[in-house]
């Protein structure tokens, strides 16, 4: 039987709400997001591809606007996003990039936050690419990276993401960084030393997620 793309982005919500709330979450290192929030700052959140379902869930309920591709897979992901209430730009680095930016950078001017997934949406995997850098220049927001992982998931290693999806009941670690700031008048030189240190930050933070079940 073949459902529709409404049921299937409708139980894809269910059962993110329902993982989500029997899962134990610790989350470090928010209070970098708390102090821009007493400058009245808004902010872009960056995660990788892989690890997007628990920041997902974290950060639900707060419209912030996302950067889904035009992909057949994005057009569920958009859809569950919505039930979430997260709001959607279609668009990606490679499918319609530039307009999706622009427009991405009109609604964040506009007062909300967003999310990126820099290695989206078809990878090489845990490498940056230049387009939420560029999001960043043009709306003078800061970039926060974070990462997750749970002590007891399926990672699905035939994804080029190596997308995690945690078991029901395991715990979960969310890991934030120090925000990432990207002048106004940024040469292309430092854009891409501003990707690579993105890279770099989000490489570090996915590797504390990682080894933090092991200590």
């Amino acid at each position: 039987m073949k459902f529709s793309p409404s049921i299937m982005s409708f139980l894809g919500w269910l059962f993110m709400l329902l993982l989500g709330k029997m899962l134990k979450i610790e989350v470090r290192g928010e209070e970098s997001v708390e102090r821009l929030r007493k400058k009245g700052e808004r902010v872009i959140y960056a995660f990788w591809h892989g690890r997007m379902l628990l920041p997902t869930y974290h950060l639900r309920n707060q419209s912030i606007y996302a950067l889904v591709s035009r992909h057949r897979d994005g057009e569920y992901l958009a859809r569950i996003l919505h039930h979430l209430g997260s709001r959607t730009i279609r668009g990606s680095t490679s499918r319609g990039g530039g307009r999706a930016l622009l427009l991405m950078a009109r609604k964040l001017k506009e007062g909300f936050d967003g999310a990126f997934t820099p290695d989206g949406p078809r990878g090489p995997i845990y490498k940056a690419k230049e387009g939420v850098i560029h999001l960043a220049q043009k709306t003078q927001m800061p970039i926060i990276p974070l990462s997750s992982n749970a002590n007891r998931k399926k990672v699905y290693l035939d994804n080029w993401s190596k997308f995690i999806l945690p078991r029901f009941f395991s715990r979960g670690i969310i890991i934030y960084g120090e925000p990432i700031r990207v002048p106004p008048k940024a040469s292309q030189k430092i854009i891409k030393e501003k990707t690579q240190e993105l890279e770099k930050v989000l490489n570090r933070l996915t590797q504390e997620a990682d080894n933090y079940f092991k200590e």
